[in-house]
């Protein structure tokens, strides 16, 4: 029975790493410790985490700083060799006293801090203290972040770094309490199936992870699939891989009914709640769909371009995300709820016209109907503020600040994407404008936000003449 519950601790404590972003590797420490001997725990505990941070280090190895990892590996071994002379063998309470110490570093107040990983002897001292944190508690994460508090790397840089230096801590630990089992019959150590299925959970797909986000329907399970996906992608917990194929249609409520766009009621300009209440909810149902808009073409396409395509997308749909929760969240406020009225289908039935092309789906979707969203949201704002709502006016002026920095994606990788075939980008977003788009490129145009955006006049110009 040992075995199965390992395997549900395991799937529970990522499921809890991929929410928080922390705190996994602690429980399933803890959880371990419970169930097995000492040494066979910390033994457990450290094949498990090894794949995990290995993957996690892999992915993004293009981003691992390697003068730290050496300067890392070298005194975790000295640290390893240390506890291996002492003789060090914890009991079961001691564990469980230092797990409960160990977490209490990450409430060092910021200015205490001093060291820097980038630092050759901070890089050291990390190794040495972290690993031996690891090797007398089980667990050394908590100790970790304290040496990349102050340091200048980007995030990428860190998230890569901690996951490879994470691989010599727990090196460590399997050498250090594992060799004393190998004369042992199995040790206490779990059988080698539960290590087979347990390691299968830290290898899913971020294509995966982009379906399960575009086959929720409930839209509060769609927000958070949607941030979990974000924060796993960002925390090299999932595999830049593409083994599941995107479903034609989206998860959808029951409700709002989808309605053609030729059948949908008029909101009216006046300043009634009623009609602010039928803004708020075009504008979330819009958000809802953009999630989706942004999944859907990282799990389409995400195979056709670098990790960094997936790392502009996958913020994007996080932003979509937080965009929804806000608005529904004002319309709990005012009394309704997203669903309370009707809506159309109009945005996706633009992703299914540009299913099959990734440079028409990004001329398409972020380059003319988020473009359209710079035009007119500044107006949406002034009536808002006109009516007294600076509630939902700071909130529109939060997601148009946001849909900027979307606008950029889409030209970013447009430009990627014509730039290698040799087209003009111009020309080619033109056509495929004109091709795939039903509607009207027309006036008044923000073009100081569109081109903060890289979106410039030239592209656009030419199809409202």
């Amino acid at each position: 029975m040992t075995g199965p519950i390992i395997i549900v601790l395991a799937f529970c404590t990522a499921f809890l790493s991929g929410i928080l972003g922390m705190a996994g590797g602690l429980v399933l420490m803890g959880g371990l410790a419970l169930l097995l001997p000492v040494s066979a725990a910390v033994v457990t505990h450290g094949v498990l985490q090894l794949v995990a941070d290995g993957w996690r280090a892999i992915l993004p190895r293009h981003f691992v700083q390697w003068t730290i990892i050496r300067n890392y590996a070298l005194a975790s071994f000295v640290a390893a060799a240390l506890v291996l002379w002492v003789g060090y063998a914890p009991s079961r309470a001691l564990l469980f006293l230092l797990l409960g110490l160990v977490p209490m570093l990450i409430w060092l107040p910021r200015k205490w801090i001093r060291l820097d990983a980038s630092r050759p002897a901070d890089a050291m001292a990390a190794g040495f203290f972290v690993t031996g944190i690891s090797l007398l508690s089980g667990v050394g994460g908590p100790g970790l972040d304290i040496f990349f508090v102050r340091t200048d790397l980007t995030r990428h840089q860190i998230v890569a770094t901690k996951a490879a230096t994470q691989v010599f801590s727990h090196i460590a630990k399997i050498f250090v309490f594992g060799a004393p089992l190998l004369g042992v019959a199995r040790g206490g150590m779990p059988p080698a199936w539960v290590f087979a299925f347990a390691i299968s959970m830290d290898m899913k797909s971020l294509g995966a992870a982009c379906v399960d986000v575009l086959q929720c329907s409930d839209p509060l399970a769609k927000v958070m699939a949607a941030r979990k996906a974000a924060r796993d992608w960002r925390l090299g917990r999932l595999a830049h891989r593409f083994d599941v194929a995107p479903p034609d249609r989206p998860g959808r409520p029951e409700r709002p009914e989808l309605l053609p766009p030729n059948r949908m009621p008029k909101r009216g300009k006046g300043g009634s709640e009623r009609a602010r209440i039928a803004m708020i909810h075009a504008l979330a149902h819009i958000e809802f769909v953009a999630i989706d808009l942004a999944f859907d073409l990282v799990a389409r396409f995400g195979d056709a371009f670098p990790p960094e395509f997936a790392d502009d997308w996958l913020r994007v749909g996080a932003d979509e995300a937080m965009h929804y929760a806000l608005l529904a969240r004002r319309l709990a406020e005012l009394g309704s709820a997203y669903g309370a009225l009707p809506a159309h289908d109009g945005l996706w039935e633009a992703a299914i016209e540009t299913a099959h092309d990734p440079a028409a789906r990004l001329a398409i979707v972020p380059m003319v109907l988020e473009a359209r969203a710079l035009d007119i949201t500044p107006e949406t704002i002034v009536r808002f503020r006109r009516f007294d709502d600076e509630r939902t006016a700071r909130m529109l002026q939060r997601i148009v600040d946001d849909e900027i920095r979307h606008v950029a994606a889409g030209t970013k990788w447009f430009l990627w994407s014509t730039n290698r075939a040799g087209a003009n980008p111009q020309k080619i977003y033109q056509k495929l404008v004109r091709r795939h788009f039903r509607g009207a490129v027309k006036p008044p145009f923000n073009d100081s936000a569109r081109s903060q955006a890289g979106l410039t006049r030239d592209f656009y110009g030419p199809l409202a003449d």
